[in-house]
C-alpha cells in the first residue's frame, strides 16, 4: 500500500487548497454574504504590498531573475536512474529511495518527491522536477520580496478535482451550490495535473504552492506566517470601511504579481476568517475577484500584516 502524502500543514484559508489533491470552497467562504464593490480611480492604495527590494536575487545572464539558491550555469537537467523514473537535475544526489517516494539533495535543498496515488507519472510535455522547484522558489520571491524560503521541500503530482463532501454546508448557508460564488465557466483548472509543493521557511514562514504541471502557472499559494498575533477586532462597520482598501491591495497584487494586466472589474463575497498555522492563527479578510478576462481569483489578506497571505486562481 502506498504511503499517503502528508503535507507540512493544512491550508486553512478562503477557498482552501489542500495538498491531498483538490481545490475546494471552504466552509468559511460558503457562508460569505454576496456583495460587490466598484473600483474607482480615487481609491487610495492603503496597503503597500511591495516589500524591500534590497534582497532581490541576482540577475541571470539571460535577464531573468534567479533565486538566491538557484544555479545560474544554465545546465540542462538529465535523467538519473531512480526507482520512480524521474528526470532529476544532473547534479542531484539521491539520498533515499522507496516504492512511492524519492529523497534527493540538490541546489542546497533536500527535496522529497511522493508518487501520485493514482500512479500518474511525469511525462515529457510536463515540467520536470527542476523546473517545478525553480518555479516555486522564484514565485515565493516574486510575491514577497523576502528570502524566507527554507531548505526542505515536499512535492507530489496531483489531479485537481473537487471534493463534494466539502460542499455539505452550502445549503445551510443559502448557497444551493458553488456556482453562486464561482461560475462553472471559470473552473478552468478542474481536472488539470499540478505539482503540490510544500516548502519550509525561516522567520516563522512556510509555503504551499500549486503549480500547473504543463503551463507552469502557480494557481494556488499560501504563506503560513506562524506567529500568534491577531489584528484588532474590527466591527462590521469598520470592515465595510476597509473594503475599498483591501480591494485596492488585492487588485494590485493580481495585476502586478499574477500578471492579469487587464485588472479586476468586480470584488464580491467578502468574509473574515482565520488562517490556522502550527502554533497560532492569523485574522484574514477574504475577497473573490473577477478579472476582465472572466477569471476568478480568491485573495486572502492578512489583517495584521496587510498583505496577501494566499490566493487561488479559478478555484473549484
Amino acid at each position: 500500500m502506498k504511503k499517503k502524502y502528508d503535507t507540512l500543514m493544512t491550508l486553512a484559508l478562503a477557498g482552501a487548497v489542500a495538498l491531498t489533491g483538490t481545490g475546494v470552497l471552504s466552509q468559511k467562504i460558503s457562508s460569505a454574504k454576496a456583495g460587490t464593490i466598484s473600483v474607482t480611480e480615487n481609491q487610495s492604495a492603503a496597503f503597500d504590498i511591495q516589500a524591500d527590494d534590497s534582497r532581490e536575487p541576482a540577475e541571470k545572464t539571460d535577464g531573468q531573475k534567479a533565486s538566491p539558491n538557484q544555479s545560474t550555469d544554465g545546465q540542462k537537467a538529465s535523467s538519473n536512474q531512480n526507482t520512480l523514473g524521474l528526470e532529476l537535475p544532473a547534479d542531484a544526489e539521491i539520498k533515499e529511495e522507496n516504492e512511492d517516494s524519492l529523497k534527493f539533495q540538490w541546489d542546497g535543498r533536500e527535496i522529497t518527491y511522493y508518487a501520485s496515488d493514482s500512479g500518474k507519472k511525469i511525462e515529457p510535455d510536463m515540467l520536470n522536477i527542476e523546473e517545478a522547484v525553480r518555479t516555486a522558489v522564484r514565485s515565493v520571491w516574486e510575491y514577497t520580496k523576502e528570502n524566507n524560503m527554507g531548505n526542505h521541500i515536499q512535492m507530489a503530482l496531483k489531479k485537481n478535482i473537487p471534493e463534494m463532501e466539502e460542499y455539505d454546508s452550502l445549503e445551510e448557508n443559502n448557497f444551493s451550490d458553488s456556482s453562486d460564488i464561482i461560475p462553472a465557466a471559470s473552473k478552468k483548472n478542474e481536472g488539470i495535473w499540478y505539482y503540490a509543493v510544500d516548502a519550509d521557511g525561516i522567520n516563522g514562514h512556510s509555503y504551499t504552492l500549486l503549480i500547473n504541471s504543463i503551463s507552469g502557472q502557480v494557481f494556488g499559494y499560501a504563506d503560513y506566517y506562524d506567529k500568534n498575533a491577531a489584528a484588532d477586532e474590527h466591527s462590521k462597520e469598520e470592515l465595510e470601511r476597509l473594503k475599498p482598501e483591501y480591494c485596492e491591495a488585492a487588485g494590485r497584487f493580481i495585476q502586478e504579481k499574477l500578471h492579469f494586466e487587464e485588472g479586476v472589474n468586480e470584488y464580491y463575497a467578502f468574509t473574515t476568517g482565520l488562517m490556522v498555522t502550527e502554533n497560532g492563527t492569523r485574522d484574514t479578510f477574504d475577497i473573490f475577484c473577477r478579472t476582465e478576462s472572466g477569471d476568478i481569483v480568491m485573495i486572502t489578506m492578512d489583517q495584521l500584516e496587510k498583505r496577501v497571505a494566499a490566493f487561488e486562481i479559478n478555484p473549484l
